[in-house]
């Protein structure tokens, strides 16, 4: 039997969350947005999309009230590769 190392990679996401006119969250992903963008930055770039009111889904506007914005950070080991 053959032993594979483990390899360990780490992607980090920004994910901006709002919520719609109805109150329901919604969350908008960028996989290669930059890294340690200041918190002031995140919060105006969430303004904007909300009053640029680009997105709707059967009349109901999905971007309306920012909520919150994170890294979030998805850490892969693999221990099986053909």
């Amino acid at each position: 039997m053959t032993m594979i190392p483990i390899i360990d990679s780490l992607t980090a996401t920004l994910q901006l969350r709002f919520k719609d006119d109805e109150g329901k969250l919604h969350t908008f992903s960028f996989p290669k947005a930059a890294q340690d963008l200041p918190s002031d930055t995140v919060g105006e770039a969430m303004k904007t999309i909300a009053e640029l009111n680009l997105f709707t889904r059967n009349g109901t506007q999905l971007y309306r009230k920012p909520v919150s914005g994170a890294y979030v950070n998805i850490k892969t080991n693999t221990i099986y590769s053909a």
